[in-house]
C-alpha cells in the first residue's frame, strides 16, 4: 500500500517527471532515516560516561532515562510530520487524461 506522501507526490508532478520525483523522494527518505538513526543513537549514548565501550556503557547508566529522551525526540518528530500532512494542500486525484495533458 503506497504511503500518503508518495500518492500526493505522484498526483502533483507531470507524468514525464514521475520517475525522477519518486526516485528523489525515496533517496531523501532513506537519507533522512539514516541520519535519524545516527541522531537517536547519539541521544541514547549521550548520558553514558565517556571512555567506556558500548557494551559496558548502558548497564552502568540508566537506560530508561536514555530511552525516555529518545521517545520524546521521536514523538516530537512525529508531531512535526503530522502537522506537515495536515497543512498539505488538498488536491483531487488526477485522471488518466489529466496526467498526460499536465
Amino acid at each position: 500500500m503506497p504511503s500518503l506522501t508518495a500518492v500526493a507526490l505522484q498526483n502533483v508532478v507531470a507524468r514525464h517527471q514521475l520517475g525522477i520525483s519518486v526516485g528523489t523522494m525515496n533517496f531523501s527518505r532513506n537519507l533522512l532515516a539514516t541520519i535519524l538513526i545516527a541522531v537517536f543513537g547519539a541521544i541514547v549514548l549521550a548520558g553514558t560516561p565517556s571512555g567506556q565501550s558500548l557494551g559496558s556503557a548502558l548497564p552502568t547508566g540508566n537506560p530508561a532515562e536514555a530511552f525516555a529522551r529518545l521517545f520524546l525526540v521521536a514523538a516530537a518528530s512525529m508531531s512535526i510530520a503530522l502537522i506537515a500532512i495536515v497543512v498539505m494542500e488538498e488536491k483531487p486525484l488526477q485522471a488518466g487524461t489529466e496526467i498526460e495533458a499536465g
